[in-house]
């Protein structure tokens, strides 16, 4: 039957023995939510590592607020020296 052969093949592209292990591992597997959000957390600490206490985050947005003004101070800086003769 065409069940069985969609089974097979399903069963044959992700490594699993056989159609009661893939419906073992559909029923006892990790449920979506949990898997999405445990494999968010695990990115987000790839990135953005040394964001894991408050005294580091407080740190981080900081300085990026920081960079930004000095940013914005040497464009002005920029235009009056472009504008001076």
């Amino acid at each position: 039957p065409a069940v069985d052969r969609d089974t097979s093949v399903l069963t044959l592209q992700n490594g699993i023995g056989s159609g009661d292990e893939l419906v073992r591992n559909l029923i006892d597997g990790e449920k979506p939510a949990d898997k999405i959000a445990r494999l968010t957390d695990e990115r987000m600490l790839q990135r953005h590592g040394e964001l894991v206490d408050p005294a580091a985050i407080d740190a981080a947005a900081n300085e990026a607020v920081h960079n930004e003004a000095r940013a914005r101070f040497m464009a002005t800086g920029l235009k009056i020296l472009a504008k001076s003769p």
